[in-house]
C-alpha cells in the first residue's frame, strides 16, 4: 500500500501544542506525502508520523524501508517503538539526514524486544523544513534468509 495511503487512511500524524504541521497528498511519479512543518516544536517527537498495528517478535529480524526528501537539508528520526507507555525502541530507531534528492533508506534490524502494539514512525519535529515521505514499510524477514533462528 502507497504511503500516502496508510497515512491518509491508517496512519497519523501527531503535533503536541508547541508544533504544527499539514500533510498533503503527493501524487505524481512518487504517491507519498509532503509534510509542511509550520511550526517544529523543540524535540524530533513533537511532531510525528506514525502507523500503527504492528506485532514484534523478540529476536526476529526485519527490515524498514523510506524513501524521503526534503526542501532543504534537515534531521529526522525513524524506528519502531511501542505505541504505549514506556514508549521506548523496540527495534532500529536512527536518526538520519535527509537531502534535497529522493534517498532510499534501508535497515534490517533484530527486535529487541516483543510488542503486541508497535508503531513505524518518522519524527519530524526540531526543523521546519518540508519534508516527502513514499515507499515506507516495515516487513518480517523469513527466518530461512536471515541466519536468526526461531
Amino acid at each position: 500500500m502507497p504511503f500516502r495511503t496508510q497515512i491518509l487512511l491508517r496512519g497519523r500524524l501527531h503535533q503536541d501544542p508547541n508544533a504544527q504541521a499539514l500533510v498533503k497528498p503527493i501524487l505524481f511519479p512518487n504517491w507519498g506525502v509532503r509534510i509542511g512543518i509550520l511550526q517544529s516544536g523543540r524535540e524530533r517527537w513533537n511532531i510525528r508520523v506514525t502507523r500503527t498495528g504492528f506485532a514484534i517478535r523478540a529476536g526476529r529480524e526485519y527490515r524498514m524501508r523510506l524513501k524521503v526528501r526534503a526542501d532543504l537539508t534537515r534531521r529526522i528520526v525513524f524506528g519502531v517503538w511501542r505505541d504505549h507507555a514506556p514508549w521506548d525502541c523496540v527495534g532500529h530507531c536512527e536518526e538520519l539526514e535527509v537531502l534535497s534528492q529522493w534517498q532510499m533508506v534501508e535497515w534490517r534490524f533484530v527486535a529487541s524486544a516483543g510488542e503486541a502494539l508497535a508503531y513505524l514512525g518518522v519524527w519530524l519535529g526540531g526543523d521546519c523544513a518540508a519534508l516527502e515521505l513514499c515507499e515506507c514499510s516495515l516487513r518480517a524477514i523469513p527466518p530461512e534468509t536471515t541466519g536468526v533462528k526461531g
